[in-house]
């Protein structure tokens, strides 16, 4: 029975230890905090990393004419609650599992001790329903983030799958709000969230203002809805990478770029859009802003002459292309041989990364000459290729 005890008890150190691996990589401020208490590792999955809590917060400051009261209607761990209270006069919690609503609040506390200001935040342990808004005192904005799992645990994608579902409660929203933000997942469709969302607001007096993708080093993390009593013709759709707070919101235009083809398959550079300006639809603005050339239908990689700085760029990874050559048994064999460390990347071809670079005998890291080269195997409709690159620095980073 010691032996069993002692096995549970390191079990447990190590769950804990992990979870504060969690809270530390989203959280660092928080971690560094006497005193806060840590939820199940669910809870702590879906909620907000500091740096994007604290965009939506400062994005609502910027945005809306008024900031004085918000009410949290998803409070969870208590995270985005905590980041809109440092802008807002007054904030609600609401959250209805109430360990977790005890938790929130006893971390608001010490948060509040930690940083020697009095709590502006109200703790609410209740379900949210329509009712509820209904009694819910007038605010300047209301704040969801709908749980994405079913009550079985699996993953839930639709609108009306998540809870609360906003749609029903969106007729109280717009009598007792300004303005309604609403996180979603960042597998949500954007067209989707858009078609959805107006046709449910178009018998109210509300309106879908903006839709953003908001990334951390160029992962999206979040996609972001605000909606509100402004008119306007067209949501606006930006992105913003969480992790640079001083950076502006780059809105996108409304018209997306017509795609350029490449038709020589040569180029100095080589530009791979992040997955931010993936998810928005827009990666062939590099074509628009820079004359780049996609290299194939199948594949996300577009040729470049010259490199150009600008807001479009951070969502771009660069490479300077050392090689082009035929993608055969031979060829393999000679770079292989050349650049024995390499990143391997293969795009539009039946065969996975690992196995190529497996096949190869490349092994990646830094080469000896002190470069990161990047081989791509690509296959095109008239030709397939070896694309032997190099990643291009700025300092330590890589230029996006």
């Amino acid at each position: 029975m010691k032996g069993r005890r002692t096995c549970f008890a390191d079990l447990l150190d190590e769950n804990r230890a992990r979870e504060r691996k969690k809270l530390l990589a989203k959280l660092p401020l928080w971690s560094r905090c006497e005193g806060i208490r840590i939820p199940q590792s669910l809870a702590l999955e879906q909620c907000s990393s500091s740096y994007t809590a604290d965009f939506k917060a400062n994005y609502l400051n910027i945005t809306l004419p008024v900031t004085e009261r918000l009410a949290d209607l998803t409070g969870g761990f208590g995270v985005d609650t905590w980041s809109f209270a440092q802008v807002f006069r007054y904030v609600d919690y609401f959250e209805q599992n109430e360990e977790l609503c005890n938790i929130a609040n006893e971390n608001f506390k010490a948060l509040s001790r930690f940083y020697g200001v009095d709590s502006n935040i109200t703790t609410h342990c209740c379900c949210v329903t329509s009712d509820t808004i209904k009694h819910l005192a007038a605010v300047d904005c209301i704040f969801i983030d709908p749980a994405r799992r079913s009550k079985t645990g699996s993953k839930v994608f639709l609108i009306e799958e998540c809870y609360p579902n906003i749609l029903e409660l969106l007729p109280e929203i717009a009598k007792k709000s300004e303005f309604l933000l609403v996180k979603f997942s960042p597998m949500a469709d954007l067209s989707m969230l858009h078609d959805r969302l107006s046709k449910a607001l178009s018998d109210l007096d509300y309106n879908l203002l903006s839709i953003g993708v908001i990334g951390v080093k160029h992962e999206v993390k979040e996609i972001l809805t605000l909606m509100g009593k402004f008119k306007v013709n067209t949501p606006y759709l930006y992105l913003k990478d969480a992790f640079i707070p001083d950076g502006n919101l780059l809105e996108l235009p409304k018209d997306k770029p017509i795609t350029k083809y490449s038709t020589s398959f040569n180029g100095t550079y080589l530009l791979e859009p992040d997955a931010m300006i993936l998810k928005s639809g827009y990666q062939d603005m590099c074509c628009e802003l820079w004359d780049a050339e996609k290299v194939s239908s199948g594949c996300h990689l577009y040729f470049s002459r010259a490199l150009e700085s600008g807001a479009f760029s951070q969502h771009y990874k660069a490479f300077e292309i050392c090689e082009i050559r035929p993608f055969n048994k031979k060829e393999m064999l000679e770079t292989s041989h050349k650049y024995p460390i390499s990143e391997v990347s293969v795009k539009g071809l039946p065969l996975g990364s690992a196995e190529l670079a497996l096949r190869m005998g490349i092994k990646s890291g830094i080469a000896p000459d002190g470069n990161h080269y990047h081989i791509f195997a690509i296959g095109t409709p008239i030709n397939k290729l070896l694309l032997i690159t190099k990643s291009i620095y700025s300092g330590s980073t890589s230029i996006r």
